[in-house]
């Protein structure tokens, strides 16, 4: 039978046993810099497993903890420090950043080659470096071959991680509509939708009446309640309903610490090319 739970696990084996190939073949540690500004416990799951993968992977990660009493010109000098680091492979900034800091000034004072989470405006133009998150649905969408030709794909929510991404990826390839919570009619646009791609920042958004029956559904949803964390689709509701649907836990969440080190021996190699 037809798998109908898309679980992150085979895919990650998978991509594990690539990934420690390819750095195999390096010759030299590759190191990423990871900003945590006032961090909250939520962001302390994502960097711990973020941290557990380098160690596995024997890619060097240095957390660099700033309080909230430091300025954001100071926080800029130690990005820009860690740009001019030859032995830095890659930088990111850990989310969520606090209010009193422009988030989208801090990562553009990033040097491109080293954005490995593909935020920077200069990747977002480019697509060198794809988004760790974009780049977990767009491997969901390869290793279970849901299909895209001649579908119509909906992705719902905007962010520079996943929707705008995915948008222009896969604009090219088939139909694709892209929809905020507040796009006019967006019920009967989901109601078009093969694929359906969820990643709008609410629990439980999508309900079981928004839904064709004929959908794939890939959920990139992470909201913590109460210790526990849900996904953007009511799974009770959606998942009698689609014909194939990703987990929350255990499916894209999964999978992105795992690109963001792909993405780190990619920067390395952008860098060879360009002479760092």
């Amino acid at each position: 039978m037809e798998e109908k739970i898309l679980f992150a696990k085979p895919i990650k084996e998978h991509l594990i046993t690539q990934l420690s190939m390819k750095l195999s073949e390096i010759k030299q540690p590759l190191k990423l810099v990871i900003f945590q500004i006032d961090p909250t416990p939520e962001s302390q799951i994502f960097l711990a497993s973020k941290q557990r993968l380098a160690k596995q992977l024997g890619i060097l990660c240095e957390v660099i903890n700033c309080s909230m009493a430091i300025s954001e010109e100071k926080i800029i000098k130690m990005i820009e420090k860690a740009n001019k680091d030859p032995n830095v492979t890659g930088i990111m900034i850990q989310k969520p950043v606090p209010s009193k800091y422009d988030y989208q000034n801090l990562i553009d004072h990033i040097q491109p080659k080293k954005d490995v989470e593909g935020v920077t405006k200069s990747q977002q133009q480019t697509r060198n470096l794809i988004s760790p998150t974009a780049r977990s649905v767009l491997a969901f969408i390869e290793y279970y071959h849901i299909p895209i030709k001649d579908q119509t794909i909906v992705i719902i929510g905007r962010s520079n991680i996943v929707g705008m991404p995915l948008y222009q990826i896969l604009q090219n390839q088939t139909q694709v509509y892209l929809c905020g919570r507040n796009t006019p009619n967006i019920k009967e646009i989901i109601q078009k939708g093969n694929l359906i791609i969820i990643a709008i920042g609410e629990k439980e958004w999508l309900r079981g009446e928004m839904i064709n029956s004929n959908c794939a559904i890939i959920d990139v949803g992470t909201n913590y309640e109460n210790n526990r964390i849900y996904g953007d689709v009511c799974w009770e509701e959606v998942y009698p309903k689609a014909q194939k649907i990703t987990p929350v836990p255990k499916g894209v969440g999964a999978l992105t610490s795992l690109m963001l080190m792909d993405n780190v021996v990619r920067a390395y190699f952008l860098q060879q090319e360009s002479g760092k």
